[in-house]
C-alpha cells in the first residue's frame, strides 16, 4: 500500500526542456502522481517493460506492482514514479497492453487482473513519423480521445485528480531535431487542455452488471 505523503511538501515547478536529443526516445511515461481529492483510484498496467515503480514522494520507499497488481492511490497521495510508460498497442503473454486507471468502489481493496472499466491510455506509432496518445472507455472500449506527438517525442507526465477531475500534465519533454521540436511544442501547448471531467466520469463509471 502507498501512504499519503507529509502535507505541506511543494510539488516541483512544470518545466519544458528545450533540448535536442539524439536518436529516439518515444516513450510516454508518468513521473508524478497527485491525488488532492477524498477518493481512491487504482491504476492497473498490462506491459511486458516500462511498468513502473512507485514511492511516496519524501521517500525512498520503491514498490513494483508487476504482474497485473494494481497500485492503489489513497486520498491526498503524492507519489514519484519511475519507468512508468504508457504501452503501445500490442499485446504480451497474449494479452493487449495497457494502463488503466479507475476509481475504487466503496469498500474495494486493492487486486490483481484487469478491472474491466475506466480510463486506458496507449501510445501507438502512426508510421508517418507521428505516434497518438489514445484514450479509451476501457469498459466499451470507446474511443475519447487522441492527440498527436512527434515519434521522437519523450514525455514526462504528471497523472493529477483534484476539483476539476483527473488530468495529464506534461512536465518535460525532449524531441529530437528542430523540426519535431517546434512540433512537439504545438503539441504540448494543446495536447492535455480539458478533458478532466470527462476523464474522471470515465474513471468512475461502473458497468451495469
Amino acid at each position: 500500500m502507498i501512504h499519503p505523503d507529509v502535507a505541506g511538501i511543494p510539488a516541483p515547478a512544470p518545466s519544458l526542456r528545450r533540448t535536442i536529443s539524439v536518436g529516439s526516445t518515444n516513450i510516454s511515461e508518468i513521473v508524478e502522481i497527485r491525488n488532492k481529492t477524498g477518493d481512491t483510484f487504482f491504476m492497473y498496467v498490462w506491459d511486458d517493460e516500462h511498468e513502473g515503480t512507485y514511492t511516496p514522494f519524501n521517500k525512498d520507499d520503491w514498490y513494483y506492482p508487476k504482474d497485473g497488481h494494481w497500485l492503489e492511490i489513497e486520498p491526498n497521495a503524492h507519489l514519484r514514479a519511475d519507468d512508468c510508460g504508457i504501452p503501445d498497442g500490442g499485446k504480451s503473454a497474449g494479452k493487449d497492453r495497457a494502463r488503466v486507471i479507475f476509481k475504487a468502489e466503496r469498500g474495494q481493496r486493492v487486486s490483481q487482473g484487469d478491472p474491466g472499466r475506466g480510463l486506458r491510455v496507449n501510445r501507438d506509432g502512426m508510421g508517418d513519423g507521428n505516434d497518438r496518445l489514445i484514450f479509451r472507455d476501457h469498459d466499451t472500449g470507446e474511443k475519447i480521445t487522441e492527440i498527436i506527438i512527434p515519434t521522437m517525442m519523450h514525455q514526462s507526465l504528471l497523472l493529477r485528480f483534484d476539483e476539476k477531475g483527473a488530468q495529464f500534465e506534461q512536465r518535460e519533454m525532449v524531441v529530437s531535431g528542430q523540426h519535431k521540436m517546434e512540433e512537439g511544442f504545438k503539441a504540448a501547448g494543446e495536447a492535455f487542455k480539458l478533458m478532466g471531467e470527462i476523464f474522471l466520469e470515465v474513471i468512475k463509471r461502473i458497468p451495469e452488471a
